[in-house]
């Protein structure tokens, strides 16, 4: 039996239209351990995706929006976050050291266990956010305001 394959497109965050178009046998299949490296991603709108496993190292995904979001398990080393929405999103178990998370804002957003050494959130606010047992070591802490 041939699977079938079907086309996902992932939209601009501002809605200006389509910014990544790919087949996959399904949405979950293909999102899920996706190798984006160092590619610009900015302003995608990633909301309501399985993007646990994915591989964003040196990426540019500024200006995105992540609602309801998997992350689990993501590995982003050094890539560009600034800006980014995220909301209901997991991210436990991630790797973003040496992230650029500046002047964004994470509500509801689980950390616990991810490696952040060195993430520069500068700017950024936090709403109800858990990052128990995170590795924080050299990150750049100014400016971050909790709630």
């Amino acid at each position: 039996m041939e699977a079938m394959e079907s086309e996902f497109t992932l939209m601009s965050a501002d809605g200006s239209g389509p910014a990544l178009k790919f087949l996959a046998p399904s949405l979950k299949a293909g999102i899920q351990h996706l190798v984006l490296e160092g590619v610009s991603l900015a302003g995608i709108d990633w909301s309501h995706l399985d993007l646990s496993g994915v591989y964003l190292v040196g990426a540019d995904v500024s200006g995105g929006v992540f609602k309801n979001v998997n992350l689990r398990g993501a590995t982003a080393n050094g890539a560009n976050f600034m800006g980014v929405t995220a909301l209901d999103v997991d991210m436990d178990g991630a790797n973003l050291d040496g992230v650029s998370w500046g002047d964004g804002s994470l509500d509801t957003v689980s950390l616990r266990g991810a490696s952040m050494r060195g993430i520069n959130f500068e700017g950024s606010t936090f709403d109800d956010c858990d990052m128990a047992g995170a590795d924080l070591h050299g990150a750049d802490v100014d400016q971050w305001v909790f709630s």
